[in-house]
């Protein structure tokens, strides 16, 4: 089962940390447009923020994926043997929390423009969340899936031979090949998707190594 760009489609819930108690950021109507409105946080939010939020400063925004676990356990109820990779833009935990990223990672893109507000267009704009791998890979766990791998895309592809492949190539036209490499530096270009985008992989009553990984396995980053 390969997911590319999944996670990040999932609804988020959004919040925001303060001294005087951790509100949960939602949705308002003012002065005719949306808006946020602080809130009390639910239990799953109230439980993740208890572990997020001790080095992290007032007023921090961010976001929580409250349906990874519910997803990453009916993937493994589907999955009797077999390899799930999951392809996606995030960070672990640790980065993904980081006081640097203190607006979260929330974005909407509209006709291919970046826009920092989620009440532009509603309706209209596509609105995505990073994903904290470090989350998913504990969901994939506890729903009974092995935890195998995680890298870079950049190492993922090339640990699959995409040089190689490219290489071989010598029967396409000099504007094909081009082309290739066009596309190929943007899948592994640490600019361009190489390293933003990750890939995690989990088994089930698999005992097979996965190659995509055999590179630079980088699980210790979880």
């Amino acid at each position: 089962m390969i997911a590319n760009e999944v996670l990040d489609a999932m609804p988020v819930q959004r919040f925001r940390l303060h001294q005087d108690g951790n509100k949960e950021l939602g949705v308002s109507y003012k002065n005719e447009r949306f808006c946020s409105a602080e809130l009390e946080p639910k239990q799953i939010l109230k439980e993740r923020l208890s572990d997020i939020s001790a080095d992290l400063e007032n007023n921090y925004e961010s976001e929580i994926n409250p349906a990874v676990e519910g997803w990453m356990a009916s993937v493994s109820s589907v999955v009797v043997q077999g390899a799930v990779i999951l392809i996606d833009y995030g960070y672990v935990a640790h980065e993904y929390y980081h006081p640097e990223r203190r607006e979260g990672t929330l974005i909407g893109h509209y006709r291919h423009h970046l826009i920092d507000d989620p009440f532009v267009y509603p309706g209209l704009q596509d609105l995505s969340a990073s994903v904290d791998f470090t989350a998913v890979a504990d969901a994939g766990e506890q729903a009974g899936l092995d935890l195998d791998g995680f890298t870079s895309q950049a190492l993922f592809l090339m640990s699959l031979g995409l040089d190689q492949f490219y290489a071989e190539r010598t029967t396409e036209s000099s504007i094909d090949r081009l082309k290739m490499a066009q596309q190929i530096k943007t899948l592994t270009l640490p600019a361009e998707m190489g390293e933003r985008f990750q890939v995690i992989g989990f088994t089930k009553s698999l005992d097979l190594p996965l190659r995509g990984f055999s590179l630079r396995n980088q699980l210790h980053r979880l």
